[in-house]
């Protein structure tokens, strides 16, 4: 299914499609053919920012969603419930304290870790 929203490459905030847009992309998506009417302008302006997108990168999906979130999310799972059990089990500390920073912690970690994998392949983002 194509998300009605995208990520502005610029400052990486959600916007929504316009149903032009939308209705481009769902065709490429199931490669039919599609009629919209009106004009479909060549740049797209992201209304946080104020930068222009290229419109035939937003209809081919480009921007649909941050890839390596959406294929890592793995990581935020095993990480916050991992480090409370470390926390916990091997270092020994109470219950209420393992959790509070073991959820903190995890978070951060999981954070940082996936920020990391963006970095070292620019390209999918």
């Amino acid at each position: 299914m194509i998300p009605r929203i995208f990520y502005c490459p610029f400052c990486k905030k959600t916007n929504t499609k316009t149903e032009q847009v939308y209705g481009l992309s769902c065709g490429r998506e199931s490669k039919s053919l599609v009629i919209v009417p009106g004009d479909l302008p060549p740049l797209t302006t992201c209304v946080h920012c104020g930068k222009q997108i290229d419109t035939e990168n937003i209809i081919n999906g480009l921007h649909d969603l941050d890839p390596v979130t959406d294929q890592y999310q793995w990581i935020y799972f095993i990480n916050i419930f991992l480090l409370p059990a470390i926390f916990k089990l091997v270092l020994g500390w109470p219950l209420l304290v393992a959790i509070v920073v073991g959820l903190f912690a995890g978070l951060i970690a999981s954070y940082m870790i996936i920020e990391g994998i963006k970095k070292m392949n620019p390209k999918r983002w």
